[in-house]
């Protein structure tokens, strides 16, 4: 339920004016029947198809850093599965409005690790296509850092980046690149042919 409350907070910041990737009235209600039918299952399993780890990664599990690539399909089966915890049903023309507050962005949320509380700074986000370099439009931390449980060396941070859509084919793999003030690259491959 944070992440949504996160993602629109934070899209109501913008004024977006470009068309979300499309998404079907049929894939809308499967998205919904998705998400209210997998309440019982981790937010990692449930996500599970929209996940990255980071290229270096050395084991893949949910200490390691990881991204997730908000898809429209994802946005409505979020939500619906976010309503369904608490004992409400969505409905297809709230999972329609809901999905306006996104208009115009592609939407990351990161789990980023550094050895530093400080490690984040103001990190910059960009997507590469082919030779083609997007920046995002906002990178927002989403929680306080904190100290990882995992581990008495590292801090983790988790951040949304938004980019705008008209200026990514959604028919191609992309790589997500986050840079930190620890002058570290954080790279997540994507390839959004394959993503629904």
């Amino acid at each position: 339920m944070k992440i949504i409350a996160a993602l629109m907070l934070l899209c109501c910041l913008f004024n977006p004016v470009l068309a979300v990737a499309q998404i079907s009235d049929d894939l809308i209600d499967e998205a919904m029947e998705y998400g209210a039918n997998n309440t019982k299952v981790s937010f990692d399993k449930f996500a599970f198809s929209w996940l990255a780890y980071e290229e270096k990664a050395a084991q893949l599990n949910e200490q390691a850093e990881r991204a997730y690539i908000y898809t429209p399909y994802l946005l409505v089966a979020s939500n619906a599965r976010d309503k369904a915890l608490i004992g409400k049903q969505t409905v297809f023309a709230d999972s329609k409005k809901f999905l306006t507050d996104f208009n115009g962005y592609l939407v990351f949320s990161v789990a980023l690790l550094g050895s530093k509380p400080d490690f984040l700074g103001t990190a910059t986000a960009f997507i590469k296509q082919g030779d083609k370099l997007t920046r995002s439009v906002q990178c927002s931390i989403a929680q306080n850092i904190e100290k990882s449980e995992n581990s008495s060396s590292e801090y983790n941070a988790q951040i949304y980046c938004y980019f705008p859509v008209g200026s990514i084919s959604m028919n191609s793999p992309v790589q997500l690149v986050i840079s930190t003030a620890d002058k570290r690259l954080h790279k997540f491959y994507f390839d959004l042919a394959k993503t629904k």
